[in-house]
């Protein structure tokens, strides 16, 4: 128990909860064509790793295989920009220092990329980042104002239409 403990924290553990939590309260109540979205957009967006992705969705999100599997593809498509032009700057990079150059060749380098999968990455996967990581912070900010203000808590997450964190509890006056 104590090394379980040391390797996670309790703040850890209570985040990976509240977000757990959050979007599980997202995720459930929706459509199969909701549900879709939600996979495509985990799958494509930016800072979301691709195991965290999967297992969640397998385990905690109560999305059908049915829905889940077409979805997931469909992700893995429309990252394909994503990838192609990691892969053009690993190359670019490569070349760069292999030849000596300057910083120049890399961006000249770079200008190679077709700009219809530039576009395709700002559009398709910086719209499901903006989406995700929103959410991300909508949840974070609810569940920490949970702890000051339980009263703003539920104001802003009715206005964000959103699930409160949990049992709300009158914030503790006076030191006691």
């Amino acid at each position: 128990a104590r090394t379980a403990t040391w390797l996670f924290p309790a703040v850890l553990r209570k985040t990976l909860q509240v977000m757990d939590n959050g979007w599980r309260d997202r995720v459930s109540g929706g459509t199969p064509a909701l549900h879709f979205l939600y996979v495509v957009w985990f799958a494509t967006s930016f800072w979301m790793d691709d195991l965290v992705n999967v297992f969640w969705f397998a385990t905690r999100s109560g999305v059908p295989l049915w829905t889940f599997a077409p979805s997931f593809l469909m992700g893995l498509l429309v990252e394909y920009p994503k990838t192609n032009i990691a892969m053009f700057a690993v190359v670019a990079v490569a070349d760069t220092v292999q030849n000596g150059s300057s910083s120049g060749d890399f961006f000249g380098a770079m200008t190679k990329v077709p700009w219809i999968e530039v576009m395709l990455l700002v559009i398709c996967c910086g719209g499901a980042t903006l989406v995700v990581q929103a959410t991300n912070l909508r949840i974070m900010v609810c569940a920490m104002g949970n702890c000051l203000c339980p009263s703003l808590v539920l104001y802003a997450c009715s206005t964000l239409n959103i699930a409160p964190p949990g049992p709300l509890q009158p914030a503790k006056r006076g030191g006691r």
